[in-house]
């Protein structure tokens, strides 16, 4: 795993929660967008953690795809981080 620390966007405020079956949940909100959607991470048996990205599905495709487009970078990022790959 990569020691390399994962900052948040200046417009995106997380709100992180640990869920009672031990993983992760960190809402993201979006400055202008508001609602993005949520990155989970989950344990694995074995060590490690799934990365899950959700992408808050209300209104139009458009704006279903403009918090993608927000949000699905950050997912890959924090994979790379977590993975030692960034």
């Amino acid at each position: 795993m990569s020691s390399k620390a994962f900052i948040w966007p200046k417009e995106i405020t997380a709100d992180r929660k640990t869920l009672p079956d031990g993983s992760a949940s960190y809402h993201l909100i979006h400055s202008d967008i508001i609602d993005l959607g949520r990155l989970l991470l989950t344990p694995v048996v074995g060590g490690g953690s799934m990365l899950t990205c959700e992408v808050f599905s209300v209104g139009t495709a458009a704006e279903i795809a403009r918090r993608r487009a927000v949000i699905e970078p950050l997912g890959i990022k924090l994979s790379a981080i977590l993975g030692g790959h960034a």
